[in-house]
């Protein structure tokens, strides 16, 4: 399971003993993940077990084409939430607070 966190982009790379600090923000399974990468909403180049690290730039450019591709995705929390719409709750986080976003399994 990928964990997200809000990240600023000027702060290092948190050691896996730093992730603590960090606002969670989602998970994705592995499954979501392939999912989103199939749609082009994830890079391809991206692996599962590596994680990755988006810019608050990269994660507004993101916000944005989720929103164009899935236009009826709102900004509410739901039982039965999809792949796209943790995706657009983690990255609206994100906007929010003007940060970047860590995935990691960490």
């Amino acid at each position: 399971m990928l964990s997200l966190y809000l990240l600023a982009d000027e702060a290092p790379t948190p050691r896996p003993s730093d992730l603590s600090r960090l606002t969670p923000v989602g998970t994705l399974p592995e499954e979501s993940f392939r999912l989103l990468q199939a749609q082009r909403l994830l890079e391809s180049r991206l692996e599962y077990a590596a994680g990755f690290r988006w810019s608050s730039s990269q994660a507004a450019a993101k916000l944005q084409l989720l929103a164009r591709q899935f236009p009826e995705l709102r900004p509410t929390t739901s039982s039965n939430a999809t792949p796209e719409q943790d995706l657009f709750l983690a990255l609206l986080a994100a906007q929010a607070q003007q940060m970047g976003l860590l995935a990691t399994t960490g």
